[in-house]
């Protein structure tokens, strides 16, 4: 008599639109998480609030009292973030995004800008992050670049992959933001 193994089929996990819903909501918040530990100096002491299309949290450090407030807005999918956050030196305007993106010159990349009263996109290059998911807006331009964001409902970034020649865009509500940068108060 011959036997032979017995071969079961491969079991793989149920996959719905649902449980994929799920996982990405997990990352996010772990995501979220991770970045609002480094980017807040005590979460102890945060508060947090909404002002239209923003999340605002309003934090102080716990060495010089100093504002590290922050107020973004997130992607339809919750993937990207665009962020006005009080640092030492000043207020800055963040694109936080999901994949990593290899710097053009030097830790620059070049971002698209257009809001929806301007014609044209707005090319400038923004300061990568060391981990190619984050770019900071120059600080020269924070200034003109949140007055007209706060006189328009969106702003579409457009971001170039100079390794691949890829391009992303990202739309952001600007619901509120006059508000939400109330909140945060003045980050001298």
């Amino acid at each position: 008599m011959i036997v032979f193994p017995l071969v079961l089929p491969e079991r793989r996990p149920i996959s719905s639109p649902a449980l994929e819903r799920n996982k990405m909501i997990k990352r996010l918040a772990l995501t979220l998480l991770v970045a609002l530990a480094m980017l807040t100096p005590s979460l102890a002491s945060a508060q947090v609030s909404t002002a239209g299309s923003f999340r605002v949290i309003s934090a102080r450090d716990p060495i010089d009292n100093s504002n590290r407030s922050l107020a973004f807005s997130a992607t339809a999918d919750e993937e990207k973030g665009l962020a006005w956050k009080c640092l030492g030196d000043g207020l800055n305007v963040i694109l936080t995004f999901d994949k990593y993106i290899p710097d053009d010159r030097g830790r620059q990349l070049l971002v698209r800008h257009q809001f929806e009263k301007q014609p044209e996109p707005v090319p400038g290059y923004w300061t990568l992050a060391r981990d190619g998911k984050a770019a900071y807006l120059p600080l020269k331009d924070v200034e003109p670049f949140t007055e007209m964001a706060k006189s328009s409902k969106n702003v579409v970034l457009r971001v170039s992959d100079p390794l691949w020649g890829d391009i992303y865009t990202f739309d952001f509500s600007l619901s509120k933001l006059k508000s939400a940068l109330g909140r945060i108060g003045d980050c001298k």
